[in-house]
């Protein structure tokens, strides 16, 4: 119940505070989000096969999303759009996690 109220609270703050966001930084919000999400279908089947663990997920969560922008970032300084292989990478762990 603490998580669906969670959800909420996130959702109308997010609704509710005014944010600004620059052209440059919508690749790394896209990376971040799909690592993020990456995260919380690997913690869904960890927790469906019972061997989920907080401190996996959230390490998990903060290093896949760091990881991802910091390639993202060092593609760009290259000229090169890292941000799509990334992308690719964890959508396709993504749907590994949910097939499983």
């Amino acid at each position: 119940m603490f998580f669906v109220i969670a959800v909420l609270v996130g959702v109308l703050l997010g609704l509710l505070i005014p944010y600004n966001l620059n052209a440059s930084m919508l690749s790394y919000l896209a990376v971040a989000l799909i690592a993020a999400l990456d995260s919380v279908l690997g913690g869904l089947l960890a927790y469906l096969n019972k061997r989920f663990n907080i401190n996996v997920f959230m390490i998990g969560l903060v290093s896949n999303a760091i990881l991802g922008i910091f390639l993202t970032f060092i593609g760009n300084i290259l000229g090169i759009s890292l941000s799509f292989a990334v992308i690719i990478v964890f959508g396709v762990r993504m749907f590994n996690n949910m097939a499983a």
